[in-house]
């Protein structure tokens, strides 16, 4: 692929990100009050969901790559404490340091401590 397709391609995937990001807004949008209502039943803010619905929907992939590092079962936690899993999805989906998240992640599976946690002693 050359380089121009290759950005043809980036830049298609982020107008399409936009434009469904733009949608899921409009769709709450169109609930009025009732967007209220859903957010109160989910634990959030109206604000709080209409940020996540303005992320794309891998928002928070990293999240499964870290409790995977940290050796944590999804379903097993979902079972036992489904609040806590919830709220690190939310946290996750509008964290602005994912590039910070990607580098620790890659340090852990390179046997390196990411930054700012101490090896066990």
């Amino acid at each position: 692929m050359s380089n121009r397709a290759g950005m043809r391609n980036a830049i298609g995937g982020w107008w399409r990100g936009l434009m469904a990001s733009r949608r899921r807004i409009e769709e709450l949008q169109r609930l009025g009050p009732e967007a209220e209502l859903i957010a109160k039943d989910v634990g959030l803010s109206p604000s709080a969901l209409y940020a996540i619905a303005a992320k794309r929907p891998d928002a928070a992939a990293l999240l499964q790559r870290r409790l995977d590092a940290l050796h944590i079962e999804r379903a097993k936690t979902a079972s036992t404490d489904l609040a806590i899993l919830r709220d690190l999805d939310r946290v996750c989906s509008v964290c602005g340091s994912k590039r910070r998240c990607e580098r620790d992640l890659a340090d852990l599976g390179a046997g390196r401590p990411a930054a700012g946690v101490r090896p066990p002693s």
